[in-house]
């Protein structure tokens, strides 16, 4: 009753599963979170044969403080390869990495394409690789919101959001969106120098 048109779909094949099934390596199937098998326990019984199944059109993960919201999202970033590793708010050397405790589990992210990725919840991240995953942990969204001010960081985020939604083909060869933006603005100021020229040869 409420917002029909963008909350019920009548046809033959919904939208989304067309999306899935076009782009399926843009699409996680699940993620698993096992014990090793030499785990024995002694430090609590955690993510002992965990599989959660995600659902293409997923935008939000609700619960209460400590029941495992920015787990699942660390171990989904570790096993996409975000570069965001150090703003890690579970998996990191003050929680879950400490004392070694993560090293006991091991995590799997599955991609419709058929693609796995095994990760252990101790491994460091490669930034030398491709981001499967762009992901914004909380420690890191709040640092960017409190020094708004001064917001260096935060046009930079907003940049590499840009660059990395301009087609590579489009990119000049460039490396960054600043790079992008200041061959882009040195062709124009050069036709406009050449209008200027052709409009007053003279000056």
């Amino acid at each position: 009753m409420n917002e029909p048109e963008n909350r019920v779909f009548i046809g033959d094949y919904p939208t989304v599963l067309k999306r899935v099934q076009d782009y399926p390596n843009k699409y996680i199937n699940s993620v698993e979170i096992n014990q090793i098998e030499s785990y024995d326990e002694k430090d609590g019984v955690w993510f002992k044969n965990q599989k959660a199944y995600i659902n293409p059109e997923l935008t939000i993960i609700i619960g209460n403080k400590g029941k495992g919201k920015s787990a699942i999202t660390d171990v989904i970033g570790l096993c996409g390869n975000s570069h965001r590793q150090k703003d890690f708010s579970f998996l990191n050397d003050k929680k879950f990495k400490k004392k070694g405790l993560a090293k006991n589990f091991n995590s799997l992210l599955k991609w419709y394409d058929g693609n796995d990725i095994p990760k252990n919840l101790n491994d460091l991240i490669d930034e030398n690789s491709i981001e499967k995953v762009k992901y914004i942990p909380q420690n890191f969204f709040e640092e960017l919101c409190n020094n708004i001010d001064d917001d260096k960081a935060f046009r930079k985020e907003i940049n590499d959001v840009v660059f990395r939604h301009i087609d590579v083909t489009e990119r000049l060869n460039k490396n960054s969106f600043d790079e992008f933006i200041k061959e882009k603005e040195t062709t124009i100021y050069n036709e406009i120098k050449l209008l200027k020229e052709r409009i007053n040869p003279y000056k």
